[in-house]
C-alpha cells in the first residue's frame, strides 16, 4: 500500500470510528482540508447523512464478524440447501430400506440360524441402528446378505 493510500485509510479510519463521523478537527490533526476530507470519503464509499449530520456508509452493510450481509445470506442459503438434500437423502434411505424390507420380509420362508463372529463396535453400531430405527436383525442382515450377492455373483 502506498504511503498516500495508508494515509487516507488513516484518515478515514479516525473519522468514521474515533470521531464518529464528523470532520472536527481534522485540519489540525492531519493537514487536511474539510473538502479534501470529504472527497476521500466519497471515494471510499461514504457519504453525508444529513439527518444526522455526520458522514456514514453509504451503503448499509453491516459487517458480523468479517462476513457482510450478503454473505452471511448466502452462507444461510447454502446451509439450507444442504440441510434440504442431507433430509432428502435420508428420507430416500429410509425408503429404500423400507422397500428392501417389504422385498425380503416373507415370514413364511424357512429360517436358518448361524453363528458369525463381527468386529465389537461394528456390532454395537448394528444394534443401535435396529433399536432405533426399530428393524430386526434378521431382516437388515437379509437385505444386507441378498445385496450383496447380487453386486458380486
Amino acid at each position: 500500500m502506498s504511503k498516500e493510500l495508508a494515509f487516507y485509510q488513516e484518515l478515514v479510519d479516525y473519522i468514521m470510528q474515533e470521531q464518529n463521523g464528523e470532520l472536527k478537527g481534522i485540519k489540525k490533526k492531519f493537514g487536511v482540508s474539510k473538502k479534501k476530507a470529504q472527497q476521500v470519503l466519497e471515494e471510499q464509499g461514504y457519504s453525508f447523512n444529513q439527518q444526522v449530520g455526520k458522514w456514514t456508509a453509504a451503503h448499509t452493510e453491516q459487517f458480523v464478524d468479517g462476513f457482510s450481509n450478503a454473505e452471511i445470506d448466502l452462507l444461510r442459503e447454502l446451509i439450507s440447501d444442504v440441510q434440504q438434500k442431507k433430509d432428502a437423502a435420508a428420507s430416500t434411505t429410509k425408503n429404500t430400506l423400507d422397500e428392501l424390507l417389504q422385498t425380503v420380509a416373507d415370514d413364511a420362508a424357512p429360517k436358518v440360524r448361524r453363528t458369525f463372529t463381527v468386529d465389537e463396535h461394528i456390532m454395537q453400531q448394528f444394534d443401535e441402528f435396529c433399536e432405533d430405527k426399530g428393524y430386526t436383525k434378521s431382516h437388515i442382515i437379509t437385505i444386507a446378505l441378498k445385496q450383496f450377492l447380487d453386486t458380486y455373483k
